[in-house]
């Protein structure tokens, strides 16, 4: 029994088995007629945007010849007709060289024939990475066929094939049994492969935070193209902010957007860390000192949370983050435009004893002191750089986020204006494009 009948799903391979998601979808666009249409049109766009020579006739051509759809094949089962190669996955993937004939044994996870004239053949990798040159090239029976590969390889993301087809359960153009056939397959998507939803806006992400991520970091890439990376300890994107002093002279460095969940309550947080490293912190509370503390203050009007981001450091190592201070944020940007930002080292009996006059002072607590000496001794530092920073962020609420990325520009527009709201106050200037800078004024 072929395996496309809808009662003979596989026994022996989980849910989360690539198999299993090219036969549900494989088993869709078999009953489905409207599904079909979906990823024939999705096809011949690709292969047009992509230069094709000759890309797929259309639906009326291609519908009037026989169709057969199949999965798991070691050969094409036609023998006539021009070959399409197709990569369904989850990001784009660029092929080496055009597609070509193999001398592999290939399977094939999928093979719609319209017989006589077109063949598509289909291989499914749900993560990009997987993705051997080889596997995008079928092979052929050695003689007795009349097949011609198309050399234009076809690469589908995942989530343009979700979005067609939620467009399509948005505006009811599937009838009652269609319809759930559709949204079942969805569900299962979102179940067994979360990461393949797409996430062009923040309201298609159903409160994944997998997904929100995701959308966080396309934000930011859209902004800073080609900047984006990751923060494992962290876990979240972020880009540095580039100015036209030495990167250990800006006042701030990076520029993070990340989801943050708080029992069922979620939001998208845009942060900043001014004065995050010792050279930082003498570059930001050299511009206050000169110009004013009270815009930074002010962002508290406007929604920003300001707080104090004491900690301590050695080479490129920061600790003692978390520390209880207890100066008020107006108190302790004045402190450090008047004192001076240097290091402290050990006496004979360690870090203790310098460290007391912190704690005095309300930028630590007393009891902070044996945990900060610890992880002194556990990175083997012989001074430690007094690190003063500031942490700067804004909040919306996932429902406020969705909203605004229906908008035109949506979120984008919206981070790179809450950024430029901040870095002002610190003397950047936001440049919006090609790539985001922070210039010092």
């Amino acid at each position: 029994m072929e395996r496309l009948n809808y009662f003979n799903p596989y026994q022996s391979k989980g849910a989360w088995h690539e198999d299993q998601l090219t036969r549900a979808f494989l088993v869709v666009i078999r009953m489905v007629p409207l599904a079909l249409t979906v990823f024939l049109d999705l096809l011949r766009d690709k292969q047009s945007s992509a230069g094709s020579e000759r890309p797929l006739p259309s639906l009326s051509d291609l519908l009037s010849q026989d169709l057969k759809i199949h999965t798991q094949r070691t050969s094409v089962p036609q023998t006539t007709g021009r070959l399409v190669s197709v990569l369904m996955t989850d990001e784009h993937w660029t092929p080496e060289n055009k597609v070509q004939e193999s001398q592999r044994d290939a399977r094939y996870d999928g093979v719609l024939c319209f017989d006589p004239d077109w063949i598509v053949v289909i291989e499914n990798k749900p993560l990009n990475m997987n993705v051997w040159a080889d596997q995008v090239n079928p092979s052929l029976p050695p003689d007795g066929h009349e097949i011609v590969i198309d050399p234009q390889l076809v690469v589908l993301r995942w989530g343009d094939v979700v979005n067609r087809l939620t467009a399509l359960l948005d505006v009811s153009w599937f009838g009652s049994t269609d319809r759930q056939l559709v949204t079942d397959f969805l569900d299962f998507l979102d179940e067994e492969f979360e990461y393949l939803n797409p996430y062009d806006d923040f309201g298609r992400c159903k409160k994944s935070l997998v997904l929100l991520r995701k959308r966080c970091e396309k934000i930011l890439e859209t902004i800073a193209p080609g900047q984006v990376k990751w923060q494992g300890g962290w876990v979240t994107h972020y880009f540095e902010l580039k100015g036209t002093r030495p990167r250990s002279e800006a006042p701030a460095k990076r520029c993070a957007l990340y989801p943050k969940q708080n029992g069922e309550d979620i939001r998208i947080e845009l942060a900043m860390w001014p004065g995050d490293t010792m050279s930082q912190a003498r570059t930001f509370y050299q511009y206050l000192a000169g110009n004013d503390a009270a815009p930074m203050l002010r962002l508290r009007e406007n929604g920003w949370t300001v707080k104090s981001n004491f900690h301590f450091g050695f080479i490129q190592k920061g600790f003692g983050h978390g520390v209880k201070t207890t100066l008020s944020i107006e108190d302790y940007l004045k402190r450090w435009t008047i004192i001076p930002i240097v290091q402290i080292t050990p006496d004979e009996n360690g870090f203790e004893f310098p460290l007391t006059g912190f704690a005095s002072d309300g930028l630590i607590a007393k009891g902070d002191i044996p945990d900060i000496c610890s992880k002194a001794v556990a990175l083997g530092a012989t001074n430690m750089n007094v690190i003063p920073g500031v942490e700067v962020i804004y909040g919306w609420s996932l429902a406020d986020a969705v909203a605004i990325d229906k908008r035109p520009g949506g979120m984008v527009d919206e981070v790179r204006r809450k950024t430029n709201e901040a870095i002002a106050t610190w003397g950047g200037t936001l440049v919006s494009s090609p790539n985001f800078v922070e210039i010092e004024t």
